[in-house]
């Protein structure tokens, strides 16, 4: 049994037949589903993945569009992938707009085909791509890179390169289409020295100061094109070139990847002849460092002549530091150098674990014994391993290496390509912070970044901090603040983070003392008062125990004890005094010093490593307000670290006996931070605090990511108010999808509205969802839909409703149908039985006749007596037959009678079912107009937005009936839009978006003279129709470049269309469209007049 075969015996089992069309006919995807011939957007099929159904529609040449820009509201200005200046210098004012989705862009949709692709793209589409087009299609696969593409216009389709295009590929970076076309023109470029300077030129004829900054990859990606692909000599001459500055690159050094920073030492060793004056000047401490003319474009206060020199002198003092610093031998010995190639691939073998890749070793072959494989298995597997660490060490950034995750040979080399690289780096900007981050980094030196600090002109971009590199400073502490900058340049190095968090403890530690001594002092101050007191009470004893013996005793004691108290009251002042001011002492140095270990502490959470938090001393005493919560909360990463916070705070609120527990508000922070990851973890392990907060939960205020919504609807038996928790249509504060929100809803309690989240974007497709899964929310009136979107919104519900009728009313139709069948098949059998009747009963008489006869005939032969007796018997037999047979006609006669009676009541029957068929459905088309009518109110009218989206989808699905009443509804309204009909326009303008030639000729043919009204110009004094004063579809026409919709519209009038290029935003696909028009005397350059 074939294929085909096996196709019938399934197809023909009625039960699995009715399963396969049950789920053809599943119309759950209906807005979103397409038709075969209704695809046809090159992006959209690019889009979506459908690169074979591309590929088949191509190859059959069916109608196509290749771009599809929704520019209704955005002027004609095109969008696309972002371009760089260097490209756009080749658009000769004419930007080009790329799409992402472009049949020619390799990144997404040609690495599907093969040239045959474009062999069929070319051939089938020549009027886009062939026709007086061949020039931009080339310039568009340059700009792709698309060298295939570009391979099989040249070759298949006899296009002339010119060399022009080898330096426009290479100066954007299409260096496989500049590949290709250098080896057309190899001979020329490397015999020609002028095509060579040139190239040179564009390499390194630029500069931060022509606002062109060329990013140090794509530099080196030049210069490795240059000269190891295209294997074009170096240039040695600084004279070549129209400007030429030593400084190549704009980079920070310490960000590079090694790969990217092994990169740049080789492009500038390729380059070593033409920096030899350079160098040279560095080391005999000649080079001077001019500031250049446009000088506005690094600072824009001009500065006094004095100070830009002061600032030079020490900056160019700073790259004389870089050269040779001795004299004789010495000299020689340290004067700057840069390594040949050799020694530089060297150096490369010392990042490679210092050892050559290990040799290949043979198959396996199956007799190999196991233990040799099982070996073999092992090397690969190190070689492997060798190979990743390999590749990670050269992603490594620069200022991540240190003496702990490499050698020590590897480290010094690190510092020394470091050195290498410093003087390339741009004068004004780039080598301060280099020159700053190598002196702190490995010198531990601060002193020069103070001073560029100071600078107006020459100074760099970067801040640093000794808490960046792990160098403990007393007098920069007040500077820590909680910017999550804590060991960002010594990252690896954990026991320099170690030292520094003890440093900061022992200050800690000597802070604690200190208030320790003051407090003894105190004490010792106020003891010395209380002795003497005592001892002046004593005097005072004395001096009136012996009152009464001598008088004058007694007067030389109370002066004396008046002095002793005046003595004790002063004391008493002094040491009050002194105590205030160690208690004000104590509490601004406990105070300064609380905000730095919170400062501390906050980074220790960013970085989250729980072990350096975990040396950090926190004192019991310190005391957490509900802003350093919400900090701390704000930086947590890890479940880990969050439950360390928990347990500091705790501490803290038991050790100062506070009697309000801030963890209240814990639950709150953790929304308010988007930490949704600890919401589980704080419910199942900390469940007091969370069920105790849970009630003042309020998400009313602001929006919320889906994964904190995805929680609060988790667990929505904890929040016993609804409203205060809802998400929609509460904001969400990235836009949710649509599984999103379906999630949400699964959840939401059934008795609750809703409506969409008021920054969502993506309605079209929820409305399908709703109508077609949830269509009983609507009907409880649970959704309510977004004002100004509700047109679209019933668009949906209505076509949907007229949908379900028309499929109950054909399937009653085929009802009536099945019944008709069976009320013919009873007449049918009923008529035969009577004619069976009929046929026996004439038959029967025929025999008994012919008995008769027979009988006579005997009876004649046998007996001549008895002939009379004969005689009467034929005569009675005759009579009757004669009888029987009219019996039986009269039996026929009633019989036909009975059957047309019958068959003219089925027929009856029959119209009156095709009547009410009929009139069944124009109720539904009249009803569904009629529903579609009454929303077409003064909203939808006054929104264009909201028009085209419902028109788009009506045209998406080929709703013929929806477009017949917008273009009725045109010819009564007066509501203009750019001063066209708003309902025709809108149609129209969509029509020429999306590229539908089909439907826009079946609106001009049901109402041409609608079509032309809105296709004539309106323009006031003008009677050409130029770009900007000529209909928004021919506008939309020319900007997407749809050849086949604008010839359809230019073929309808006999005027030409005027083109006004010089105040035409030309994009490649308008390009296209205006090349193929005038050459074909379809529109007129308005320009050459």
């Amino acid at each position: 049994m074939n294929n085909g075969n096996k196709f019938l015996f399934i197809w023909r089992i009625k039960y699995i037949r009715n399963i396969i069309l049950s789920h053809l006919r599943n119309d759950k995807k209906y807005f979103s589903s397409k038709r075969y011939d209704r695809i046809f957007s090159c992006s959209w099929m690019i889009e979506n993945g459908y690169f074979q159904l591309l590929k088949e529609k191509v190859q059959r040449g069916e109608y196509l569009i290749f771009t599809h820009k929704n520019t209704f509201d955005h002027g004609v200005t095109p969008f696309g992938i972002p371009r760089s200046l260097t490209r756009r210098k080749f658009d000769n004012g004419h930007p080009i707009a790329f799409d992402n989705n472009s049949i020619f862009n390799k990144e997404k949709a040609a690495i599907h085909w093969d040239s045959n692709f474009y062999n069929y793209l070319f051939n089938n589409y020549s009027n886009y791509f062939l026709n007086y087009n061949k020039s931009i299609t080339e310039s568009t696969l340059i700009e792709y890179d698309n060298q295939q593409a570009l391979q099989v216009l040249v070759e298949n389709f006899n296009h002339s390169l010119q060399i022009e295009s080898f330096f426009q590929s290479f100066e954007i970076g299409s260096y496989q289409c500049s590949f290709y076309i250098f080896n057309r023109f190899k001979n020329e470029i490397l015999k020609n020295k002028k095509h060579q300077i040139r190239i040179w030129n564009i390499v390194l004829n630029y500069s931060n100061i022509k606002n062109e900054l060329i990013s140090s990859e794509i530099l080196n990606q030049r210069i490795d094109f240059i000269i190891n692909q295209c294997q074009i000599p170096a240039i040695t001459k600084s004279t070549d070139l129209e400007s030429f500055v030593p400084f190549l690159f704009e980079t920070r050094i310490c960000k590079l990847k090694l790969s990217q920073l092994l990169d740049c030492i080789k492009s500038i060793i390729h380059l070593n002849e033409l920096f030899t004056p350079f160098i040279t000047s560095i080391n005999d401490k000649s080079y001077k460092l001019k500031f250049p003319k446009n000088q506005e474009i690094i600072c824009f206060n001009s500065p006094p002549k004095s100070t830009i020199d002061n600032e030079l002198k020490h900056l160019n003092k700073l790259i004389s530091q870089l050269g040779s610093n001795g004299k004789g031998e010495e000299k020689n010995k340290d004067k700057f150098k840069l390594p040949n190639i050799k020694e530089f691939e060297s150096i490369l073998i010392i990042f490679n674990n210092q050892q050559q890749p290990p040799s290949q070793q043979p198959e396996l072959q199956p007799s190999q014994h196991p233990e040799q494989q099982q070996q073999q298995q092992q090397q690969q597997q190190q070689q492997q391993q060798q190979q990743q660490q390999q590749q990670q060490r050269l992603n490594t950034l620069v200022c991540d290496f240190n003496q702990t995750n490499t050698t020590n040979q590897q480290f010094e080399l690190i510092k020394k390509l470091y050195l290498l690289l410093l003087p390339f780096t741009n004068h004004f900007n780039c080598f301060i912070d280099n020159w700053n981050f190598y002196k702190i980094k490995y010198e531990n030196n601060y002193e020069d970044y103070k001073a560029l600090k100071q600078n107006i002109i020459v100074k760099g971009t970067m801040k640093f901090h000794s808490k960046m590199f792990g160098h403990y400073n007393n007098d920069w502490l007040v500077e820590c603040i909680e910017d999550n900058k804590l060991f960002e340049y010594c990252k690896n190095e954990k026991q320099l983070q170690i030292n520094y968090i003890n440093s900061f403890n022992d200050l800690n530690n000597s802070n604690s003392n200190s208030n320790s001594n003051n407090n003894n002092n105190n004490n010792n101050n106020n003891n010395n008062n209380n002795n003497n007191n005592n001892n002046n009470n004593n005097n005072n004893n004395n001096n009136n125990n012996n009152n009464n013996n001598n008088n004058n005793n007694n007067n030389n004691n109370n002066n004396n004890n008046n002095n002793n108290n005046n003595n004790n009251n002063n004391n008493n002042n002094n040491n009050n005094n002194n105590n205030n001011n160690n208690n004000n002492n104590n509490n601004n140095n406990n105070k300064n010093f609380n905000l730095i270990l919170k400062c501390i502490l906050v980074n220790l959470i960013w970085l989250d490593d729980l072990e350096l938090v975990r040396v950090l001393v926190i004192p019991d005493n310190l005391i957490f307000s509900q802003i350093d919560i919400s900090m701390f909360l704000s930086k947590v990463k890890s479940i880990e670290m969050f439950d360390f916070i928990y347990q500091i705070i705790k501490t803290s609120e038991l050790k100062n006996k506070i009697q309000i527990s801030n963890t209240t508000i814990i639950l709150q922070r953790l929304i308010n931070s988007d930490k949704s990851m600890l919401l589980e973890h704080f419910k199942k392990n900390y469940s007091s605090d969370y069920y105790s907060s849970v009630d003042s939960i309020d998400l009313r205020d602001r929006g919320y990511s889906f994964g904190i919504y995805k929680f609060i609807y988790d667990n929505l038996i904890d929040f016993q108010n609804f409203e205060k928790v809802c998400a929609l249509p509460n904001n969400i504060s990235s836009e949710p999808t649509v599984e999103e929100i379906k999630y949400l809803l699964d959840r939401s309690p059934k008795n609750e509205n809703y409506s969409l989240p008021y920054n969502y974007n993506s309605y079209q497709s929820f409305f399908e969802y709703l109508v077609e899964e949830r269509f009983e929310d609507i009907d409880k009136k649970r959704f309510s839909p977004e004002t100004g979107r509700t047109m679209l919104f019933w668009y949906y519900i209505f076509n949907k409703e007229f949908r379900n009728n028309q499929n109950n009313n054909n399937n009653n139709k085929n009802k009536n149908k099945n019944n008709n069948n069976n009320n013919n098949n009873n007449n049918n059998n009923n008529n035969n039985n009577n004619y069976n009747n009929n046929n026996n009963n004439n038959n029967n008489n025929n025999n008994n006749n012919n008995n008769n006869n027979n009988n006579n005939n005997n009876n004649n032969n046998n007996n001549n007596n008895n002939n009379n007796n004969n005689n009467n018997n034929n005569n009675n037999n005759n009579n009757n037959n004669n009888n029987n047979n009219n019996n039986n006609n009269n039996n026929n006669n009633n019989n036909n009678n009975n059957n047309n009676n019958n068959n003219n009541n089925n027929n009856n029957n029959n119209n009156n079912n095709n009547n009410n068929n009929l009139e069944n459905d124009n109720e539904i088309l009249e009803k569904y107009k009629s529903n579609l009518m009454n929303f077409f109110d003064d909203e939808f009218e006054r929104s264009p937005f909201i028009m085209r989206d419902t028109i788009s989808k009506a045209c998406s699905i080929n709703d013929l009936h929806f477009i017949d009443l917008i273009m009725e509804k045109a010819k009564t309204s007066t509501v203009k839009y750019r001063n066209y009909n708003v309902y025709s326009s809108t149609l129209m303008e969509v029509l020429s978006s999306i590229g539908d030639l089909e439907i826009f000729k079946y609106v001009h043919s049901k109402y041409p003279d609608l079509v032309e009204r809105n296709l004539k110009s309106v323009a006031r004094s003008q009677n050409e129709l130029g770009f900007f004063i000529c209909s928004p579809s021919i506008q939309i026409s020319i900007l997407n470049g749809h050849i086949d919709i604008l010839a359809f519209i230019l073929n309808l009038y006999r005027e030409k269309l005027t083109i006004i290029s010089s105040r035409l935003n030309l994009s490649y696909n308008n390009r296209q469209l205006i090349n193929h028009f005038l050459n074909t005397n379809l529109i007129h350059n308005g320009d050459e007049k």
